[in-house]
């Protein structure tokens, strides 16, 4: 399957693009230095007991974090320029607004189930993780695959390039539909690229989905197009394979066009995508299973690319043994269990290392698993010190959230007190989703609840957020509630509903309830907000 020949493959003004002068492409801009408070980092040279073996790594679009600087370096670089292919072969000019992706660069199967929601079935391992949520997002690559064994392409490659493609896809959809099939077989066509100086290849098919193409009976094609299979290795080999067949040729292309028109009105898939192709799916099948001996891929000059400047700061020692946990709080940790010990581990490191960074990821445990008021003492220290964080102003504001959560008495006025740190924390930083998010959750028990004004605030966060679905989601059903229902189902239609993202599988029954004229109540709106993500996590492997 794509094997190696001189030909064109996702769009021929690519290649022109990626042969353009250096000047042609805009040069990403160098990150503005992170607000921190006096020991959040610690520069190189002081005392070792003072440093931890995590280092951050900041460029225009990422923040990575790792213990090999140079490791740091080489993977925002090859990320940034990534970035820059993904531009132009979506013909992106102008991304959409986003924060900087979090990329944890990981050593062993032990520091990816830190992340994970639930832990790998018996003979299984992670190559990577992925999660996005309306508190945070998470991308991370198991590095140690790549240190163990030299492969062409690397573990840790194809992995990130993976799963930034079906972000960046998300994030600069704009609203509109894509099938799921396709943003799996797109994902996987870029998988395999290569930056090798100033030379690019790009869409060579996977090995192990080749074989797969071979060696297994296939899948009846319409069942894909259908959306009726949608995991499993064959659907990534087939789904691939499909994509390529699309992309390599500019009829096709024009072709799989009119088929998004026609899905995104209504019709069915596979009888938009016959007559949108003019073929019927058992032709399409022969024609596929031809094609995978056929299919080519690109190697070009790349010398309008550009190399991102990248900032490097040493965290202080309690990262060792909070880094992890801190990020997996920002996505959500549903059990109990795991819940008490990341609060139990941060109490131990603030005790043993009292820097800013421990108890800022204490602070964060308090509030989501403990007592909530305990962390106001730390909060307001940390914030004489950083009074401006955006990360600490929403933490403050998630404290009197939570804490009105549970107490209906108090609620209105820890809610009121909530808003008011939500508030600063999003003029602290226009692109932190998290606090637009809690913003209007805090203004649950205020009459302006319902509004104008709060639905424009849950979609400014689901621009900034597109892949965290339970934004959207929750946007949906606040239009339901004031009976805008063909807004809502305007919102929730061109949502990919894929078991890579669980939070999509409550779109189905929405769209039905806002096709039905169904009002969302309070009690429903509300439970939107609290959605907690306990399923099978498949962003994994």
């Amino acid at each position: 399957m794509m094997q190696q020949r001189a030909a064109a493959l996702l769009a021929v003004p690519l290649a022109l693009a990626l042969l353009a002068p250096a000047g042609a492409q805009e040069r990403p801009q160098p990150p503005a230095p992170r607000q921190s408070s006096a020991d959040d980092v610690v520069v190189t040279g002081e005392r070792d007991r003072a440093r931890s073996k995590w280092l951050r790594a900041e460029s225009a679009n990422f923040t990575l974090y790792a213990v090999d600087e140079a490791q740091a370096r080489e993977m925002a670089a090859r990320l940034e320029r990534f970035d820059q292919l993904l531009r132009l072969l979506t013909r992106t000019a102008a991304p959409a607004p986003a924060p900087p992706l979090a990329v944890y660069l990981l050593t062993g199967a032990s520091q990816v189930e830190r992340l994970r929601r639930q832990s790998l079935s018996a003979g299984q391992f992670a190559t990577g993780y992925y999660s996005a949520a309306a508190t945070g997002v998470v991308l991370a690559a198991d590095m140690r695959w790549d240190m163990q064994r030299a492969r062409t392409p690397r573990y840790s490659d194809v992995w990130l390039f993976t799963e930034y493609s079906r972000h960046f896809l998300l994030q600069n959809a704009r609203g509109d539909y894509l099938p799921a099939w396709y943003v799996d077989g797109f994902t996987l066509n870029l998988a395999t690229t290569r930056f090798l100086g100033d030379t690019i290849e790009y869409g060579r098919g996977h090995p192990s989905l080749a074989l797969e193409l071979d060696v297994e009976r296939w899948e009846p094609i319409e069942k894909i197009v259908a959306g009726q299979i949608d995991r499993g290795q064959l659907y990534s080999a087939q789904s691939a394979l499909l994509v390529h067949y699309i992309l390599a040729d500019p009829a096709r292309r024009k072709a799989f066009e009119r088929f998004l028109a026609e899905t995104r009105s209504g019709t069915a898939p596979v009888a938009a995508f016959e007559r949108a192709f003019g073929t019927s799916m058992k032709a399409l099948h022969a024609r596929l299973w031809r094609y995978r001996h056929e299919a080519t891929y690109i190697r070009a000059t790349a010398t309008g690319f550009t190399v991102p400047d990248v900032i490097v700061s040493r965290l202080p020692r309690s990262a060792d043994a909070l880094l992890l946990d801190q990020a997996a709080m920002r996505i959500g940790i549903p059990e109990p269990d795991r819940q008490q010990a990341v609060l139990r581990r941060a109490e131990d490191a603030v005790a043993h290392w009292s820097d800013a960074f421990g108890r800022r990821v204490l602070a964060q445990a308090q509030i989501l698993y403990g007592a909530p008021e305990r962390a106001d003492a730390t909060l307001d220290a940390l914030l004489e010190s950083a009074p401006a964080d955006p990360e600490l102003l929403y933490l403050k504001g998630l404290r009197h959230l939570i804490a009105g959560r549970g107490q209906a008495a108090i609620a209105a006025a820890e809610f009121r007190e909530a808003r008011n740190w939500f508030a600063r924390a999003w003029r602290a930083d226009p692109d932190y989703y998290p606090a637009l998010y809690g913003w209007v959750e805090s203004l649950s028990t205020a009459p302006q609840f319902l509004s104008e004004k709060t639905l424009n605030a849950l979609l400014k966060a689901a621009l900034l957020a597109p892949q965290a679905t339970q934004i959207q989601v929750t946007a949906a059903t606040m239009m339901m509630a004031e009976g805008r229902f063909a807004a809502a189902e305007a919102l929730l239609a061109p949502i990919t509903v894929t078991p890579r993202d669980p939070a999509s599988g409550q779109v189905p029954a929405l769209l039905a309830q806002a096709r039905a004229h169904l009002r969302a109540d309070l009690a429903q709106l509300t439970a939107s907000f609290r959605y907690t993500a306990t399923w099978k996590d498949l962003n994994c492997c």
